[in-house]
């Protein structure tokens, strides 16, 4: 019959692992930060669509350009619109052409607003 196996007096067993990188205040403030550009795309985004909808009823505003731009910005953070974008480019092939110039003019808004894919 063994012995039970004693606890370690403190200070005698093998020193504690360090924590693993990305742990800590900077892992903190890159989710803060990611958060905060998913709120600013959500906002920049619904805040398009307006712009379009009145822009299918205006002339002077092109409608369809600003929805697909709020399309192409809340995609980014939006499962659903992802799914309803891929599936309406699926269904019309010549809107694969009006959303490719409105990422263009999205990624070129993004980039000076300093927000980038989240």
């Amino acid at each position: 019959m063994t012995a039970p196996e004693s606890a370690p007096a403190p200070g005698s067993g093998p020193a504690p692992t360090p924590p693993p990188e990305g742990t800590g205040r900077d892992a903190e403030r890159r989710t803060a930060r990611r958060r905060r550009r998913r709120l600013y795309l959500r906002v920049l985004g619904w805040s398009l669509v307006p712009l379009g909808l009145a822009g299918l009823v205006l002339p002077v505003l092109q409608g369809i350009l600003f929805l697909l731009m709020a399309a192409a910005i809340l995609s980014r953070v939006d499962p659903r619109v992802r799914l309803l974008l891929r599936r309406a480019r699926k269904r019309w092939p010549s809107l694969d052409r009006n959303y490719a110039r409105a990422e263009q003019r999205v990624r070129l808004w993004l980039s000076r607003l300093g927000l980038r894919d989240p």
